[in-house]
């Protein structure tokens, strides 16, 4: 056993002192502290969103140059590293497809199949999730586009986060060309981020499905067909 000729904090010392205490030199002066335990939760919560965020990562490392730059089109001004931060963004919330007809699924328009009709394009709105939209342009009746995606057999629900507005028009969507929801997207003010929720959509068979989006008619009040969304998501509950 050490024994000390002189006080302790007159020494010139540093670094843990036992499980409790570190010592630190400022100076002529010797501080003492508590000693830190770094505290790592593991709770199944905890660890389980650990795990979606190491496998986010290991999934954006197997997309293509010119997915990524799908990716960084949602919002370019969100940082230094646009295409990763979207991504992540929606990985999080489980709106990418990562598992095949399974889980969450995220329907851009930036990222569909085709343009079936009109002209489609991309705008900033502060107030909404990714600070952007996309919209049809020409607003036209009959604007459309599609997407190609594996769903398994089950209970689905849609959800499109819409703009109001008093131009907006009337959206249908199908599945291999069955009509799923109708969403009417005229309001009388301007309205972002508004939950249009279909629930109960039934997909009797698996495989490879073809999603449209399209716009028909319009409200007896509204002046135009526009659509304008900023997310499309459709997950399976059964």
């Amino acid at each position: 056993m050490v024994k000390l000729r002189k006080s302790l904090l007159g020494l010139k010392a540093s670094g843990p002192l036992g499980d409790q205490l570190t010592l630190s030199t400022h100076g002529k002066q010797v501080r003492v502290g508590r000693r830190p335990h770094p505290f790592n939760p593991q709770t199944n919560a905890q660890v389980s969103h650990r795990t979606l965020f190491l496998s986010g990562i290991e999934f954006w490392h197997t997309l293509t140059d010119a997915e990524k730059r799908v990716y960084a089109a949602i919002n370019p001004r969100i940082g230094a590293n646009p295409g990763y931060l979207n991504f992540m963004s929606l990985w999080l919330e489980g709106n990418v497809p990562y598992d095949r007809g399974e889980g969450n699924k995220f329907y851009h328009v930036w990222l569909c199949e085709s343009v079936i009709q009109g002209a489609w394009s991309s705008w900033g709105v502060a107030a909404t999730p990714f600070a952007n939209v996309t919209g049809n342009t020409n607003h036209d009746d009959g604007d459309a586009v599609q997407w190609k995606d594996y769903l398994d057999a089950g209970t689905y629900t849609l959800l499109v986060l819409a703009q109001k507005t008093p131009e907006g028009g009337i959206v249908k969507f199908f599945i291999d060309d069955v009509e799923v929801a109708t969403f009417d997207t005229y309001d009388v003010g301007w309205l972002s981020n508004i939950r249009e929720v279909e629930a109960g959509i039934v997909i009797a068979t698996p495989g490879l499905k073809t999603i449209k989006a399209v716009v028909t008619g319009k409200n007896p009040a509204s002046t135009n067909h526009y659509f304008v969304t900023s997310a499309i998501t459709l997950w399976r509950t059964a």
